[in-house]
């Protein structure tokens, strides 16, 4: 299967996939986090769930990364609250934010050969664009539950560390290991379910989401470990930082677009097809032999 999911994602040009997905990410990331952080701010301290987001973002790129981000986000805000009356900056950031599922949403599609029956209409863009924001504060939801996780991880350390210290490192570790693992599952799970005009099963949304949580998971950590290095920003310079989390939303793609080819061949291996929704349909395309 691994080998016939890498075929299905070659056919389907995976870096031009990889390349739009990296480009509107990052113009969508600022709108994104904005609209995160002004839902949770309803239940949560903003400042503390804001200074804990960019936390997760140094510990995965580095310092300069996450004070980047945070700088676009802030003038992100100040451009969106002195250009734009409150409702018409609303309207703008939801459009930017859900922007980029939109792509997500055809590049499955186009992976999964599935196509529209007719030319988009205002209410079946107004119900993707509303899909996408629920999608957005799922993640939101996600994000405050690997938070929720950390803490417990963290009180449990201190635990262990009192009557079993030389179990305390790996047990944890591994602990920590999973739960991120559960936490990336259930977020590609979502994306493979809901994103694409496809009737997909939750059982095969959670397959292909535990097997790109994996592959994700390895690649954060080949990329931390050999990629954020002192030589990466002595060869870009000032813009190390834009090229790092632009090479890391390469990856992901890449690894999400195989998740998704990989849930194709998946379903077809279990003598099952993906079955599109009303308003779509299955296309056949002929693939010269090499």
């Amino acid at each position: 299967m691994l080998l016939d999911s890498f075929k299905l994602l070659r056919a389907n040009q995976p870096l031009l996939l990889a390349a739009s997905t990296a480009f509107f990410t990052l113009f969508s990331l600022a709108p994104i986090i904005i609209i995160i952080l002004n839902v949770l701010s309803l239940y949560f301290q903003k400042e503390e769930i804001s200074d804990q987001l960019y936390n997760q973002i140094e510990a995965q790129f580095d310092n300069n990364t996450a004070e980047q981000i945070h700088n676009i986000v802030n003038n992100f805000r100040k451009q969106a609250s002195s250009t734009w009356i409150t409702i018409g900056g609303s309207i703008f950031l939801a459009f930017v934010s859900t922007t980029l599922f939109h792509v997500i949403r055809q590049a499955f599609n186009h992976i999964w050969n599935i196509r529209l029956k007719s030319k988009q209409n205002f209410a079946y863009t107004l119900k993707h664009r509303t899909q996408a924001l629920l999608i957005i504060f799922v993640g939101g939801l996600l994000f405050v539950g690997s938070l929720f996780a950390d803490t417990t991880v963290a009180v449990l350390k201190d635990y262990l560390d009192e009557i079993i210290p030389s179990v305390d490192a790996p047990l944890i570790r591994s602990i920590s290991i999973v739960l991120s693992l559960i936490v990336v599952t259930l977020w590609f799970a979502i994306l493979l379910k809901y994103l694409p005009d496809a009737q997909l099963k939750g059982k095969d949304a959670m397959i292909g989401g535990l097997f790109t949580a994996v592959l994700f998971n390895i690649g954060k950590y080949i990329l931390g470990r050999f990629l954020i290095t002192e030589n990466f920003n002595d060869i870009f310079g000032t813009s190390a930082s834009i090229m790092l989390l632009l090479l890391f939303i390469f990856y992901s793609s890449l690894i999400m677009y195989y998740g998704a080819a990989f849930t194709k061949v998946y379903i077809q291996t279990m003598s099952r097809n993906i079955i599109p929704k009303k308003n779509a349909e299955l296309y056949t395309v002929s693939v010269a032999r090499e």
